[in-house]
């Protein structure tokens, strides 16, 4: 395996969020445009593969200007657990680091590097700063730690979304638990390893309404209308 490959891979869907984000919530191909456009200013040369799970045909023309495109109709009807259980199989034969986005992601600019820097030291990274470890009395008595790399704060955490970052070999290593359907807590509770993610400096954020990453101004970073 060649250490220094890297792979992204991006899963889009038309249906929208149960949680609505704070701009766009009855839009999704805005609230996508919105995200991918963040996500083209945190990267930089790395290939992209794009899934695009139930989406209108017409979506395809725009993303495959951008790299590789993968049409998934998921039988008429979307289900989130199967598709991110075909996510998990395409970054089963990838080899290197493999950074996975969901759609509703919106990125600071330049930040991706820090991903691939993160696993480097750690099994899994996420580029979200969850604010659930904060709020929710479930994580209370979690043991958070800390840790210094490259003048960036990393923190453990018991979970995250399905947006983050691992290698294909951290995958076929722990393949049952990444084929085995489960929603994101379970997911990550099943391995043997935590995910590590930037405190208070998140990479990106989650754009669901109450749940943005702390500590950034986003609405004023990307002049977002609400």
């Amino acid at each position: 395996m060649k250490e220094e490959e890297m792979n992204i891979i991006y899963r889009i869907t038309s249906y929208k969020q149960w949680n609505p984000g704070p701009v766009y919530g009855d839009d999704k191909w805005k609230m996508v445009v919105l995200c991918h456009n963040s996500f083209l200013k945190a990267k930089t040369d790395e290939p992209v593969t794009y899934i695009l799970d139930t989406c209108p045909p017409e979506w395809s023309s725009y993303f495959i200007q951008h790299g590789t495109v993968i049409n998934r109709n998921g039988g008429g009807q979307y289900d989130v657990l199967s598709s991110v259980q075909h996510m998990f199989r395409q970054a089963k034969d990838m080899e290197g680091k493999i950074l996975m986005v969901e759609d509703d992601y919106l990125w600071r600019p330049d930040t991706i590097k820090n991903i691939w820097r993160g696993l480097d030291e750690f099994k899994m990274v996420s580029p979200y700063d969850h604010p659930t470890h904060y709020l929710e009395s479930r994580y209370s008595d979690f043991q958070f730690k800390l840790k210094l790399i490259d003048n960036i704060v990393w923190r453990n955490g018991p979970s995250n979304t399905h947006t983050f970052a691992t290698t294909g070999e951290y995958i076929r290593e722990h393949w049952k638990s990444f084929n085995a359907r489960n929603y994101d807590d379970i997911f990550f509770r099943s391995l043997p390893d935590q995910i590590w993610m930037p405190v208070g400096n998140s990479f990106a954020t989650h754009m669901a309404t109450g749940f943005l990453a702390p500590d950034i101004d986003w609405e004023k970073i990307y002049g977002m209308d609400k």
